[in-house]
């Protein structure tokens, strides 16, 4: 999938959100990655062989939470859905953004 098809599946998942939902993202940034980055991996502290299909970070000391997607992986996911994929990867870093028990 190109990055314009991988950011208009995200634009329909979000559209399908109910209302709470949406408006508990809106204090988010939502960031579509071409992959999960060297960078990326040594800020979550995650070793080396190891993948995500998103994050959550801070933007530096006191700074806003950002939510992560990585296209790459997300394609590489074997379920045939990717805007399945996209909108539990979102949850789950909601989940983890607002400081929640994280169901999956």
């Amino acid at each position: 999938m190109t990055q314009e098809e991988f950011e208009s599946f995200i634009t329909d998942v979000l559209d399908e959100l109910p209302p709470g939902v949406l408006a508990a993202l809106e204090s988010f940034p939502i960031i579509a990655e071409d992959h999960l980055t060297e960078e990326i991996r040594k800020e979550l502290g995650l070793p080396n062989g190891v993948s995500a299909l998103g994050s959550c970070m801070r933007s530096g000391l006191g700074g806003q939470t950002l939510i992560y997607l990585f296209k790459q992986e997300i394609e590489a996911h074997p379920k045939q859905d990717k805007r399945k994929v996209i909108r539990d990867t979102l949850m789950h870093e909601l989940e983890h953004s607002l400081g929640l028990p994280v169901k999956h």
